[in-house]
């Protein structure tokens, strides 16, 4: 497994010092490709020491509409394959590693990135045959495309529930299913498994906790073969399907958390003699301390 840790605009500050204090050489970037002119000076950093670099995909179209690769609307379609089209060209002429990008739903939504605000729009639900098949088609354009480039495409894994503003204000917005993603490893598509958002599919409304474990054990043994990204965090209760993106240190295994700390490292055993992996942690504060806890997890398998 290649360890790396996450950073963006927001926390870049920190990210540099994971770097240069923590010795980190691979990261995942937070990537606004409609303002991708704000990252010049940040890619430049990194390039300059040494560190691979993954770019995970964020955009919007139209100013407000989340991307969307699953939705039988045209256009936002379209435009979200423009965007990934051109995310994947940036990376390739940084020499990224990997671009990586989420599916999409069945419905189509609003998002602000600036305070991470979203929420359903009255569009028409696209049919689960028709969204699943627009999927694969898009997938597979944008496979050879990024494979054309040198780069690596994944496509990660959703939560069951998404949330307009805090965990308490939930909407269903038919984001693309276990079942869909295991289709698309099987047709070759490499696959990011973000190990709470696969979860939160098994933990729509308070399902029990073992169960829901083996269910994602066994889901990610099965596209483990295609996995070549993941995501790995915890959630804390309420378990309603969303995704609160906790971190893995002792403080956070303090307290409940799914999965537990043995958990996280069953779970990471799938890829240990994996050097085709890259293992990222996405929490909301302490980046330095969840990088080091992610290294102290890996050493522990």
């Amino acid at each position: 497994m290649i360890l790396g840790f996450k950073t963006g605009p927001k926390n870049f500050a920190e990210g540099q010092k994971i770097v240069t204090d923590l010795g980190a050489s691979m990261c995942e970037v937070w990537f606004n490709v409609n303002k991708h002119e704000e990252y010049t000076e940040m890619l430049s950093w990194l390039i300059k020491h040494n560190v691979y670099i993954g770019l995970h995909y964020w955009g919007v179209v139209d100013g407000n509409i989340k991307p969307n690769l699953a939705t039988q609307n045209e256009h936002i379609r379209n435009e979200t394959m423009n965007q990934i089209r051109h995310t994947i060209d940036i990376a390739a002429d940084i020499r990224a590693v990997y671009v990586n990008i989420h599916p999409g739903a069945q419905a189509i939504e609003t998002i602000n990135l600036t305070n991470w605000e979203q929420s359903l729009t009255s569009n028409p639900i696209t049919p689960l045959v028709d969204s699943t098949q627009l999927l694969l088609t898009a997938s597979k354009e944008l496979d050879e495309y990024a494979r054309t480039k040198n780069i690596l495409l994944t496509i990660e894994s959703l939560p069951g529930r998404e949330t307009s503003m805090g965990r308490g204000n939930i909407y269903n917005a038919k984001n693309t299913s276990l079942a869909t993603l295991e289709l698309l490893a099987q047709k070759g598509i490499r696959i990011a498994n973000d190990i709470t958002h696969s979860a939160s599919q098994f933990l729509v409304d308070e399902q029990d906790v073992v169960v829901a474990w083996k269910q994602l054990m066994d889901f990610s043994t099965r596209i483990a073969s295609q996995t070549r990204l993941l995501h790995i965090n915890t959630i804390t209760p309420p378990y309603n399907g969303t995704d609160s993106h906790d971190g893995i240190t002792d403080a956070d295994f303090a307290h409940e958390t799914f999965p537990i700390k043995q958990g996280l490292q069953e779970f990471l055993t799938l890829f240990k003699d994996r050097d085709d992996v890259y293992v990222v942690n996405e929490p909301k504060t302490d980046h330095m301390g969840n990088y080091q806890a992610l290294l102290k997890l890996a050493e522990g398998i």
